[in-house]
C-alpha cells in the first residue's frame, strides 16, 4: 500500500518472507499461559470471506531484553481497503473467529474450506 513518507508504517509495509495464500490464517497459543505445559495447545483461527480487499498485516513490535522480537507475542491484523470507494455503494465482509485445540494445520485448513464454500 502506498503511504506518505515519515508517517507510521506499523501496519502498512508488509512481512519480507510471510505470504497468505488464502485469506486465513492461524496462530498458536498456550491455553493456560504457562509454558512449561505442553498438552494444552490451542489454535486462533481467523477465516474471510474473501481475499480481496482484505489487506493481511503482521509484526511483532513486542521485543525481549537482548532486542529480538517476542515470539510469543506477535501481532497480526487485517484491513478492510477500498480504493476507490463510491457514494452510496456498500462493502462488506464475513469474518470468522475460532479459537479450539490445535490438532494439525491440515484440519485448519479444512475448517476454512468447509465455511468458505458456503459462500460460493
Amino acid at each position: 500500500m502506498p503511504y506518505e513518507k515519515g508517517s507510521q508504517t506499523l501496519n502498512i509495509i508488509e512481512h519480507p518472507t510471510k505470504h497468505f495464500l488464502k485469506p486465513f490464517y492461524y496462530g498458536l497459543m498456550d491455553g493456560d499461559h504457562d509454558l512449561s505445559t505442553t498438552n494444552d495447545t490451542l489454535a486462533y483461527i481467523m477465516m474471510f470471506d474473501q481475499a480481496a480487499p482484505i489487506r493481511f498485516a503482521m509484526w511483532n513490535f513486542v521485543k525481549e531484553a537482548d532486542g529480538k522480537a517476542d515470539p510469543h507475542r506477535p501481532a497480526w491484523d487485517w484491513q478492510f481497503v477500498i480504493h476507490h470507494p463510491e457514494i452510496g455503494k456498500q462493502y462488506r465482509y464475513r469474518a470468522r473467529l475460532l479459537i479450539r485445540p490445535f490438532t494439525n494445520r491440515d484440519e485448519i485448513r479444512e475448517l476454512y474450506e468447509v465455511w468458505a464454500e458456503a459462500f460460493k
